[in-house]
């Protein structure tokens, strides 16, 4: 369980947007070691641009204030590194839209996703690592995309940010299209992953699935995190 001082994501005063248009207005939270974090809100609230925003994918904006936004990840300034520095440091995007290469097989996806390793002794390990922790795709590792299920893709996608032995997975609606049934097969996975040590950011609409996974809820109005998430209450865990 996350203790009270064990701060793994710390983002402070972020603003962001596309060209003129603003999306997000000084957004702070902070995410704990070993937490599942909900993030919701209705469309166009700024959920997946934020995402965008920590993983360095969109630009981080000087508030009027002249206070500069600040990202922080295991106590680590995080503001200005790119997207490949941060999978090093320990933290993985998963976007909504599939990013798995569909002419290859579930293990030569897997095989991709750690291109970085040379060593191939040390890609093996984190083979049967990806594995054993999502056994639903061992029997399905000569397959490619395209034979796959909803859910199995995005046990894939999951799968390909193991590769990268992360220590927190953002993940931008990963119920998107799935059957409810499915979408708690893979819920049950991450709190799997939760239990042995893995922190998620989890944006995702369907709430009442997800809420009861949580450790916390992050409400997102208007580009802003609200504070009030009293209609989503968090059970103890």
């Amino acid at each position: 369980m996350p203790t009270s001082n064990d701060t793994l994501l710390s983002v402070n005063r972020l603003s962001t947007g596309y060209g003129k248009r603003q999306v997000l207005f000084d957004v702070s939270f902070t995410v704990k070691r070993g937490e599942i974090v909900l993030l919701i809100g209705g469309n166009g609230s700024g959920k997946s641009t934020l995402l965008k925003a920590i993983y360095g994918l969109a630009s981080k904006w000087d508030n009027p204030e002249n206070r500069r936004a600040s990202v922080h990840f295991a106590e680590e300034d995080i503001t200005h590194s790119k997207p490949y520095q941060l999978i090093q440091k320990g933290i993985v995007y998963v976007p909504q839209k599939n990013n798995s290469f569909d002419q290859l097989t579930v293990n030569e996806n897997l095989e991709v996703a750690a291109t970085h390793l040379h060593n191939k002794t040390e890609l093996r390990q984190r083979l049967n690592s990806v594995f054993e922790k999502l056994p639903q795709l061992t029997p399905l590792k000569s397959r490619t995309p395209f034979h796959l299920s909803g859910g199995e893709k995005q046990q894939l996608a999951l799968g390909m940010a193991l590769m990268q032995h992360p220590k927190m997975i953002l993940l931008d609606e990963p119920g998107a299209g799935l059957a409810p049934h499915t979408w708690q097969q893979n819920l049950e996975i991450i709190k799997t992953l939760n239990r042995q040590g893995m922190t998620f950011l989890i944006v995702e609409h369907r709430v009442k699935e997800t809420v009861a996974k949580a450790h916390n809820v992050l409400l997102m109005r208007l580009g802003k995190v609200e504070n009030d998430t009293s209609c989503y209450p968090i059970e103890p865990m």
